[in-house]
């Protein structure tokens, strides 16, 4: 059974590139950070204010335990105004939201849609030995999968992130305005959970790598069986190659000029796997 084992390089000037591809957007997603922003400082101030709302109640309950009129005890103008002021914010992070995320998937849309269009100019220009030496997959999943992600990257994170900033920051602000005891308890026990969960996850994680690694492997070598019975290659006939980088490569190679050859003759040379079994033999130490 061949197996195949793939460690993705990342380009840390990626986001860089992809700015200044979207330039055209920026001033949109500017707009969704402060939008952002502007949502979370009022859902941090909202619950405060529920608060200053709750004491304000609270203050006719003597009077409701002693049957005395409530009404002059509560000021219900005071009651009134911070109901306003409350439905008002609440009705501003609706408006915010709704606006950030409909601007932001506008523009996120309109980059996919240029993305595709590029890369399907691209493909057009390309000479047919690229296709006979890059696998079908990985062009298919430079249109759809790679695009996808490139938009569902732009959709989630950047809003997000600026939100989970605001919120932790405005968070801890406000716990330490009310009581900076309790907001020193809460951060204490958060700090001890991470800590654990850090042990715990240590622990795990390679046996999670593990089980990712075998169903890759696994996936491979179905995605293989089909290939090769699409290009009329038997089962049987499959060769084993070193999973590196450099295995790896060379096993796309063949795959690409077997696909070649079946397209042009009908059929594949089992002098094709050739090259294969000489790596194998040479770096494998003869298995």
């Amino acid at each position: 059974m061949s197996k195949l084992k793939t460690k993705e390089s990342q380009d840390p000037q990626g986001w860089g590139k992809l700015l200044a591809y979207s330039r055209s957007y920026l001033p949109a997603f500017i707009i969704v950070l402060v939008l952002s922003a502007t949502a979370t400082i009022l859902q941090i101030i909202a619950p405060n204010q529920m608060g200053n709302l709750t004491n304000e109640i609270v203050k006719g309950l003597p009077a409701l335990v002693s049957d005395a009129p409530i009404v002059t005890t509560v000021d219900l103008n005071v009651v009134k105004g911070m109901v306003i002021f409350l439905a008002v914010l609440y009705g501003s992070v609706m408006v915010l939201t709704l606006s950030q995320g409909y601007i932001l998937a506008t523009a996120t849309q309109a980059i996919s849609k240029n993305l595709r269009r590029d890369i399907s100019l691209k493909i057009n220009k390309l000479p047919l030995k690229y296709f006979d030496r890059v696998s079908y997959g990985d062009i298919l999943s430079r249109v759809t999968n790679d695009v996808d992600i490139i938009g569902s990257s732009l959709n989630q994170s950047a809003s997000k992130l600026v939100a989970a900033i605001t919120m932790f920051i405005g968070s801890i602000t406000m716990m330490f305005i009310n009581n900076w005891i309790m907001a020193l308890t809460a951060i204490g026990s958060s700090i001890i959970g991470f800590i654990f969960m850090a042990v715990i996850t240590g622990k795990s994680q390679k046996h999670f790598n593990k089980q990712q690694e075998d169903l890759g492997t696994t996936n491979g070598h179905i995605e293989e069986i089909y290939s090769n019975g699409r290009f009329g290659i038997a089962p049987d006939r499959a060769v084993e190659y070193l999973a590196d980088g450099k295995g790896t490569q060379l096993n796309f190679k063949t795959m690409g000029a077997a696909a070649a050859a079946f397209r042009e003759m009908g059929r594949v040379d089992d002098a094709c796997f050739e090259e294969i079994r000489k790596d194998v033999k040479v770096r494998g130490g003869g298995k």
